[in-house]
């Protein structure tokens, strides 16, 4: 790739990077590094809701439910941040997420607002 000595193998395959469901790992562990994944998003906001409902929920998930987490992780931070600040509506392929929607719920009853 051009003469400044940049090969394309020095790029990352984003698509490797994408962290989905590894079901090959035990539960525990896809739990805990689920709920590391609601609580550093990268966005403060988006943190303090996902981070307070895993804390509140995770636990009692199955493992089809964690799976829909994970999908609902796999979005972009930014689009996920418009979710949930009631900006842009869950895109269609979410809408029978019910993990998803649980959050939603989560959010519309305003409970992050006692957040410490």
């Amino acid at each position: 790739m051009g003469d400044r000595g940049v090969k394309e193998t020095d790029f990352v395959n984003v698509n490797i990077m994408r962290s989905s469901y590894d079901s090959e790992l035990p539960l525990e562990v896809s739990r805990k590094r689920i709920k590391y994944r609601c609580g550093m998003t990268g966005l403060k906001e988006l943190d303090i809701v996902l981070g307070y409902w895993s804390n509140l929920h995770l636990d009692g998930l199955n493992e089809a439910e964690l799976r829909e987490l994970t999908a609902v992780l796999d979005e972009e931070s930014l689009d996920l941040q418009k979710w949930m600040a009631r900006k842009e509506d869950i895109p269609a392929h979410l809408k029978t997420n019910s993990v998803a929607n649980r959050i939603i719920d989560f959010r519309n009853a305003g409970n992050v607002l006692n957040y410490a």
